[in-house]
């Protein structure tokens, strides 16, 4: 709710476009949460200046969506880990950083492809513009490493199921197996 009391009149949150996954599920939710506090909030689809279509598994949030964010003090632009770099082009508007992943802002931060013509711009943002943006965080392990690394602190900002998540599963037959993502954890799961 703290976070919620903002006094910009307009948020901007960056998601990756075509992706499904949990982060940008969480985005979702966001901007429904927001706009349902009657917040002029928006979906912005990255990368962005392209018009993409939210995926039918969002439909149901029902996010406005913009294509561009405009560089005013009467906005918020709110960035998923793996979009800090998109920071870059914002001097003016709030830049918010929600850390779902710590573990994807290194995939990202260390993937060749990526940092080919921009890492030198990526190091200086990484380094003084994330020192001065607002965190938030979705696990306790993220802010350690915000704290850690950018000497920032910032608030919890958690998510929530969504309701078919939690309905029980019909006729299903269960096996004794363990589950587990060899990405995360691995020191622990060896």
């Amino acid at each position: 709710d703290e976070f919620v009391q903002i006094k910009e009149n307009y948020i901007y949150v960056i998601c990756p476009a075509n992706l499904v996954t949990g982060g940008p599920e969480l985005l979702h939710q966001l901007v429904n949460k927001l706009v349902k506090r009657k917040k002029n909030a928006f979906i912005v689809y990255s990368p962005l200046g392209n018009k993409w279509e939210t995926p039918k598994e969002y439909m149901r949030y029902d996010c406005p969506v913009a294509q561009n964010v405009p560089d005013r003090k009467d906005v918020v632009i709110i960035v998923p880990e793996v979009d800090t770099h998109l920071l870059l082009k914002f001097g003016k508007a709030r830049q918010v950083v929600w850390w779902l992943s710590v573990d994807n802002y290194f995939v990202k931060l260390y993937n060749w492809k990526y940092l080919i013509g921009r890492l030198q711009k990526f190091l200086r943002l990484d380094i003084l513009s994330l020192r001065r943006s607002t965190h938030l965080f979705q696990s306790e392990y993220a802010r350690v490493f915000v704290c850690k690394r950018f000497k920032s602190n910032g608030a919890m900002l958690s998510d929530y199921l969504a309701s078919e998540y939690l309905a029980p599963a019909l006729n299903v037959s269960k096996k004794n197996v363990v589950a587990y993502n060899p990405k995360k954890g691995l020191k622990y799961t060896k």
